[in-house]
């Protein structure tokens, strides 16, 4: 993982731990060896507050404010294809920005709707 990719709130892994990043650059124990991102899954899509329920198959959201209620939708792996092994931003007419890790989750969602994404579920870290 390369630090440039990094914004502050980010969540990553360093040392096995989950932590947030609050500094940037990193400090210097922080190397590409010790610290990881964190792979995208259902657990954390649920602790963003992403839902099936609203989204025909295949897709998964959150609703997000402005002056309106809008969502931030993404296609879930390999319905777009065997191929897909990624959660997937569609940006239309066949492409699409591949979201692997939270942290590119929370980048992306920030750059898309100009908000922080938000945990809607506690999440525990190690001290």
């Amino acid at each position: 993982m390369e630090a440039k990719n990094l914004r502050i709130g980010n969540l990553i892994t360093i040392h096995n731990c989950l932590q947030e990043v609050v500094e940037l650059p990193l400090p210097e124990n922080c190397t590409s060896e010790n610290t990881q991102g964190i792979e995208l899954d259902i657990y954390w899509l649920n602790k963003f507050g992403f839902s099936d329920a609203e989204y025909k198959k295949g897709y998964t959201g959150v609703d997000f404010r402005t002056n309106l209620i809008m969502d931030f939708v993404l296609t879930k792996p390999k319905f777009m294809g065997e191929w897909q092994e990624s959660y997937c931003f569609d940006l239309g007419q066949h492409r699409f920005v591949t979201v692997k890790y939270v942290h590119e989750l929370q980048n992306l969602f920030f750059a898309v709707t100009t908000t922080e994404l938000e945990m809607k579920q506690d999440i525990s870290a190690c001290s």
